[in-house]
């Protein structure tokens, strides 16, 4: 089945299909694995009592017994599928190791060397999970906030990221994932080929060549849309890039990058954009070279900014 997805990267897009059945497999191994989990576990947690009063004691011991015999056989069945799928898929025992979280605060990057050879950058307030030695059927990985990935290329292993609203899946390339925000979330594809799937909707899937990005919202409204790589994953860089972006949106990136809180006062109601590349500079620069397009005043001290817009 990973030939689909091979052949996909090798430049041979009638593969869609195919591969597409080979991710929602996947998926499918993963949900079994789930359920089979939480059936134990809520048979663990149960606590079968039957009360006296309501029952004559004869009656209250025969259903108590009966009640015995079924967890017995529920417990045993929930068990035997659970071990029957962990025996028939390997991906469980790749699950059930040690699970690994990385995490950034504010102001914070970090990259990892993953024990397949991948590297994973993690931007500012982000977060990546995964198992400490993958399986020999799967790479999987869960994410927030934004996360490069560079794939180390393995056609026996896909290497799956999933995140609240998306599963990118890929075999050996590099791409950008954007999911800090709850409401919409966007893979960006540098190299290689990923196919990316609506955690929500099966049926909203696509495979991405490089320069195109994928965004999806939680309303399920989705779209593929072509971007500069010269333009892309700059943060990776020490470089900040706003291109031409709604103003609240570029102050949260620069809370995220610099690790402050800024409070605006009179922020205008009418749409404010702003556009800017900012190379390992300093925010009292950044702010300064905005404040001349968006027209504010602004105050840093320590660790809280305070941008003041004029009164109307």
């Amino acid at each position: 089945m990973l030939e689909a997805l091979e052949n996909a990267e090798s430049n041979h897009p009638d593969d869609q299909v195919n591969s597409t059945f080979l991710l929602r497999r996947i998926k499918e191994r993963l949900r079994e694995e789930s359920v089979n989990r939480e059936v134990i576990d809520e048979l663990k947690e149960s606590n079968l009592r039957i009360s006296s009063k309501s029952f004559p004691e004869k009656r209250v011991a025969f259903w108590q017994y009966a009640a015995s015999i079924s967890l017995v056989v529920l417990t045993s069945l929930a068990l035997y599928f659970a071990w029957d799928t962990a025996k028939s898929d390997s991906n469980v025992e790749g699950m059930a190791q040690t699970l690994i979280t990385k995490r950034t605060e504010s102001g914070q990057k970090l990259t990892i060397r993953l024990n397949d050879g991948s590297l994973v950058t993690l931007n500012s307030n982000s977060a990546v999970t995964y198992a400490e030695k993958f399986s020999d059927t799967l790479r999987f990985i869960r994410m927030t906030g934004e996360v490069f990935f560079e794939v180390a290329k393995d056609t026996q292993r896909p290497f799956v990221v999933e995140t609240k609203l998306l599963q990118t899946t890929a075999l050996g390339t590099s791409f950008n994932i954007d999911a800090y925000s709850e409401e919409e979330e966007a893979v960006t594809l540098i190299t290689g080929k990923v196919n990316v799937e609506s955690a929500l909707d099966a049926t909203i899937n696509d495979m991405l060549e490089p320069g195109q990005r994928f965004t999806t919202t939680r309303s399920g409204e989705y779209s593929k849309t072509e971007v500069d790589l010269n333009e892309q994953a700059l943060w990776k860089e020490g470089i900040i890039y706003f291109d031409d972006i709604p103003i609240d949106e570029g102050l949260k990136r620069l809370e995220r990058w610099y690790g402050v809180y800024i409070e605006v006062q009179n922020m205008p109601n009418r749409k404010l954009n702003v556009s800017g590349k900012f190379d390992n500079d300093n925010l009292q620069n950044v702010l300064t070279s905005l404040s001349y397009t968006a027209g504010f005043e602004f105050d840093i001290q320590e660790k809280k900014v305070t941008i003041k817009f004029p009164s109307l």
